[in-house]
């Protein structure tokens, strides 16, 4: 191993001559979670010379990585890493989890060790228990449609973002928005779900396309928190709580804190008029397409929320919104049905209203 370490050393001091001034600053615990995430080449190369011995215990077992694939195998003590979306069973609309870190984050590996595999088949049941007591419901029930990998389990994978914590914008949300459709995770017939791992004053935020929960948030080691706050966000990743709906302002559920367990409520009960009603032109969460049994009259949130195709969706709470942004012909937050389409280029809302990688004016008469 000393042999090993002081040929690796002699090769690399060129690297860390040049780029001392760089890495002067960086610690060795972050250089380390750098170099065994994957997070480049540079990362590795530079703790090598710095003689740190994580990286000789963990990274030199990885270089079977398969670029086109995205697996990796981590060491002999882990499952297989994805750090991509592996490639789809069904062309069905469906739900696809990260697990997130920050640039110098520290990696607990929820990914692979069992925790999220066990915490989303919990929320899921979780989420059919709550549909099938509905009033309204007949006794079906529903469950999230997650996305799967050829072997029938669930596609999860690790996200390593390009910014530190204290980088990140005030609502992380939009970075990692922007990060994920940088990556290549940006299809619209799919939602990404981010279990992200460091903490905010707010227990999640999520909008449509895009959800997150922040797992160092102070509550999260409450007995439920975890499973009832996901639950609350995935209500925002599909649209909702649409302003049609009595009861509700600012996609919440008015008088929140009433008592009575709703999912935008601080709890697993979908008692009310969210999930299921009878109003005219107003989107009901048991029609999402990301729910199965799927409706025979399903809605999509991306085109719904985010191109405004309203189709048979003509309640005023949703036309008067829209209309007033194609007046003005530039975006407006406070203009709003629903939740936000996180997938809007906030850098083009003075011309109007795009989404990432397009120049297409949604508000263009």
């Amino acid at each position: 191993m000393l042999r090993l370490f002081s040929s690796l050393f002699v090769l690399l001091m060129a690297v860390v001559c040049e780029a001392d001034d760089q890495w002067s600053s960086w610690s060795d615990k972050t250089l380390c979670r750098l170099a065994n995430d994957d997070a480049g080449q540079q990362y590795l190369e530079v703790a090598l010379a710095r003689g740190l011995t994580c990286v000789l215990k963990n990274n030199l077992v990885t270089q079977g990585q398969t670029e086109s694939t995205g697996k990796e195998p981590v060491s002999n003590t882990y499952s297989e890493r994805y750090f991509v979306d592996q490639p789809d069973v069904n062309d069905d609309f469906q739900i696809h989890f990260n697990y997130l870190v920050t640039l110098d984050g520290e990696d607990r590996q929820w990914d692979i060790n069992g925790t999220l595999v066990t915490l989303l088949r919990n929320l899921n049941e979780a989420m059919y228990a709550a549909t099938k007591a509905n009033r309204f419901a007949k006794g079906e029930g529903k469950r999230y449609k997650y996305d799967l990998r050829s072997d029938g389990k669930l596609d999860i994978s690790f996200v390593r973002m390009d910014k530190t914590r204290l980088q990140l914008d005030e609502y992380p949300n939009n970075d990692i928005a922007e990060y994920l459709f940088k990556i290549g995770m940006n299809n619209p017939k799919k939602l990404y779900f981010n279990f992200a791992d460091f903490g905010h004053e707010d227990g999640g935020i999520a909008g449509v396309g895009v959800g997150n929960i922040f797992l160092r948030h102070h509550k999260m080691g409450r007995k439920g928190f975890m499973t009832i706050n996901a639950l609350h966000e995935l209500q925002h990743t599909q649209g909702g709580a649409y302003a049609c709906v009595p009861g509700t302002k600012n996609n919440h559920l008015v008088d929140r804190f009433d008592g009575t367990k709703h999912q935008l409520k601080g709890g697993l009960k979908l008692n009310h008029l969210v999930y299921m009603h009878n109003i005219v032109g107003c989107p009901q969460l048991a029609d999402s397409v990301y729910l199965t049994p799927t409706s025979a009259e399903s809605y999509d949130p991306y085109a719904l929320n985010c191109l405004f195709e309203l189709g048979r969706y003509t309640h005023k709470a949703l036309t008067t919104p829209v209309q007033q942004l194609r007046d003005k012909g530039q975006y407006n937050w406070r203009l709003r049905f629903g939740s936000s389409c996180q997938w809007r280029d906030q850098n083009k809302d003075h011309a109007g209203y795009f989404m990432m990688g397009s120049n297409i004016n949604i508000l263009a008469p």
